[in-house]
């Protein structure tokens, strides 16, 4: 059993338990092991200095509002993160959110929960030209700070098609919103894909 689908049979359950999460990005494991895990994630840089916040695993489990305070470097900043959002991290979005403004400035989180990301496989839309490509976008790209990427497409009858993702479409399949693609011509022909994750 993986851990996403752990955390899946303990909801439906109605047993909580912690999450196991992995390192990524900006935030690493803190007491690790059921009980007692959490992840730690770094704010952006503003006047010199970051903070940092802790989410503890069960906070992902039990769902619903949460409110985290910052480290202090002279002051702290709160980080208000909503129902919706928590649900968002437990199936591997990204989460961006900005702090309370104190000592006249804020800062903005991004979090991601590495555990519950997966590549993204997507088969094109029917047409007439009756063949389709899948195209694959991979789990790194949805946890990697959002960069463009171009997918080839699988081969059928000796030709493949380029897909290209700009930043915005990484973006919104990063924060779970569909993306709708039409490939390269290539014998005359594209395809469109709606990329979406489960």
């Amino acid at each position: 059993m993986n851990r996403r689908e752990f955390l899946i049979h303990a909801t439906i359950g109605g047993v909580t338990v912690p999450l196991l999460v992995t390192e990524i990005g900006c935030s690493e494991d803190e007491n690790g092991g059921p009980g007692g895990a959490s992840e730690t994630f770094v704010s952006s840089l503003f006047q010199g200095h970051t903070h940092t916040i802790v989410i503890p695993d069960g906070d992902l489990t039990a769902g619903g509002a949460h409110t985290y305070t910052s480290s202090s470097t002279g002051h702290t900043h709160t980080v208000e993160l909503s129902g919706q959002q928590i649900n968002d991290l437990t199936v591997g979005c990204v989460v961006t959110q900005v702090s309370s403004n104190n000592d006249n400035h804020t800062h903005t989180w991004r979090i991601v929960f590495a555990d519950f990301v997966a590549d993204v496989l997507t088969t094109s839309q029917p047409d007439s030209t009756s063949h389709q490509h899948t195209v694959t976008v991979d789990a790194g790209d949805l946890t990697s700070p959002p960069a463009p990427s171009t997918l080839i497409t699988s081969d059928f009858g000796g030709h493949e098609h380029e897909v290209v993702l700009d930043l915005v479409d990484i973006q919104a399949l990063q924060s779970c919103q569909p993306v709708t693609k039409t490939s390269s011509i290539v014998k005359a022909h594209a395809h469109t894909f709606q990329i979406q994750r489960a």
